[in-house]
């Protein structure tokens, strides 16, 4: 009898995962949730929807999405673009597919309308259109309206969800809601809330560097 090991798949080297993974965890705690008043009332809104009272792992995600808009802008109000480069983009993404990953290890509670097989199909397809849109970022592809991206394959993924028909997000009310609470944001604190929100996000200077490293 045989008592040779087993030859394992070699797994591909996932460089940028290396190079990035504490400024992808951070992005994905930064993005768990909404940051401002504007985003945290749209989120919580949502809950009224009997898509999330059914469907309720979707919700926290709804809210990720949410606080990305609010950094796009925010950025735009300070003058800076948080999600322009492809390293910001993929980012964003890996921190997405880690949240989608984190819901699906959770264990369900008896009182959770919808179990893992109910939500299957929305993680499987989530994870393979982010991990597909990374990809496409890694080769070139620009994605000049990134979050509306991000929201639109959101939208078309809940819509397969069985059950579910005619689900919409008015993503441009969600955005001018945001940008108009963001001069009493200002306001609040002398400004200081706003900062530690910015502060949140991974630093340019560290990004900037590991750019430089790959050149």
């Amino acid at each position: 009898m045989s008592t040779q090991t087993p030859e394992l798949p070699e797994l591909p080297f996932d460089r940028f995962w290396l190079e990035y993974q504490e400024d992808i965890r951070k992005m994905q705690e930064t993005i768990k949730c909404p940051q401002t008043k504007a985003g945290e009332g749209t989120w919580n809104d949502a809950l009224n929807n009997p898509v999330f009272k059914v469907f309720n792992r979707i919700h926290p995600f709804l809210g990720s999405l949410i606080s990305v808009m609010e950094y796009e802008q925010v950025g735009k109000e300070e003058g800076r673009d948080f999600f322009s480069g492809r390293e910001e983009q993929r980012m964003v993404l890996r921190a997405l597919n880690l949240t989608i990953e984190d819901s699906i290890k959770f264990p369900y509670g008896p009182d959770e309308k919808a179990k893992y097989e109910d939500y299957r199909n929305f993680f499987e397809n989530m994870l393979g259109r982010f991990r597909a849109t990374d990809s496409l970022i890694q080769e070139g592809r620009q994605f000049p309206n990134f979050v509306n991206s991000l929201f639109m394959i959101f939208i078309q993924e809940v819509n397969n969800l069985k059950g579910v028909e005619n689900f919409n997000i008015d993503i441009e009310r969600i955005r001018r809601k945001i940008t108009d609470y963001l001069p009493q944001l200002k306001k609040i604190d002398e400004g200081r809330i706003l900062e530690a929100i910015i502060d949140k996000m991974p630093s340019e200077q560290s990004l900037e560097v590991k750019q430089e490293r790959r050149i």
